[in-house]
This record gives C-alpha cells, structure tokens and sequence, in this order.
C-alpha cells in the first residue's frame, strides 16, 4: 500500500519491523511522496537502515529518533538517483537524536565532494553514545546552528557547539559550517 502523494507530513511511530515497507526503501521514494514537507521517524527501534530520505525533493524537516538498530548513517540514506541529483534540496532542520548504536554519519561517499542539504540551516546529533565520526560533504552547508550533545569528543573545531561527548573522535570536512 502507498501513500497519498499530496502527503506534507508523516509521523511515523513505535514502528517495530526490522525493515520500513519496500515503497519507502525505494529509490523511488520522491515519486511517492513529492509533497512531503516534515517526517519524523520516532522509536522505530528494530530497523537497521534508513530509507533514501535524500529523494524526499520537498523536505524540510527531518527528525529520526530512536532509531536504536541504525549503526551507520551513509550515502544509502542520501539516495542519489542521478549524478546531477541534490540529496535533501529543501533540508533546512536535521534532528538525529537517542541512536545508542550509531558509530557514522557519512555524508558522502568515498571520494565524492557532493553538494547534499544546501539549504540546511540546522543541525541537532544528541544521545548518539557510540557516534565515533562524522565525515565529509557538510562542506557547502549554510549551517548558522549547529549542535552535536552526547555522542563523543577528543577535538573539534571552534564553531561547532558539543557537550557531553566522550567518542567522538572526527569532524571531517565541514569547514563551511558557522554557528
């Protein structure tokens, strides 16, 4: 069953399959929901992988929460379908919160220097204990606020706010945030 494509916001709660619905894993998630201004994926403890959310050509608001079986945010969850493609083009809020098994959140992948949330304008990682790097493609990113709590530390550049963060050992390539 698909949903309605006049769809401007989703919440979806207490989701407890091991997979979202093949719709939603498809790369061609933006057909499906071409309206879609606001998701939150909320408790959806047993998935081990996020849809390609980057298709989503209308999202603005993005809020993945307890998402406990994700271990690794990457170029899957940007969904590419072309190379001339924008992953996330209207992105302007990120909220990645109470993830205990997430190690990465990739940007891009290996050797790509692609533009992905050129619009993004805030970006919140909390309660992510295990979060050890966060890599490449913020580079041309308009953050102006920018906060990263509970996740892991050792160094990290002056514009960028953490707290509370005793693995994070990376911040790759993001030196066009300001906060």
């Amino acid at each position: 069953m698909f949903p309605p494509p006049c769809l401007e916001s989703l919440d979806i709660t207490e989701y407890f399959g091991r997979g979202f619905p093949s719709w939603m894993m498809s790369s061609s998630l933006g057909t499906y929901l071409p309206q879609l201004r606001s998701l939150d994926l909320t408790n959806c403890r047993g998935v081990e992988e996020l849809p390609p959310l980057g298709l989503l050509p209308e999202l603005r608001h993005l809020l993945i929460e307890n998402a406990s079986g994700v271990a690794t945010i990457g170029p899957e969850f940007f969904g590419r379908s072309s190379a001339a493609s924008v992953p996330f083009p209207k992105l302007e809020t990120l909220k990645i919160a109470r993830m205990p098994k997430l190690q990465e959140l990739l940007f891009c992948g290996e050797g790509e220097e692609l533009i992905v949330l050129p619009r993004l304008q805030k970006l919140e990682v909390y309660g992510c204990y295990k979060l050890e790097s966060i890599r490449r493609g913020l580079k041309q990113t308009p953050l102006d606020k920018s906060s990263i709590e509970d996740a892991g530390q050792e160094s990290l550049p002056d514009w960028l706010s953490v707290s509370d963060c005793p693995l994070l050992k990376c911040v790759e390539k993001m030196d066009g945030l300001r906060g």
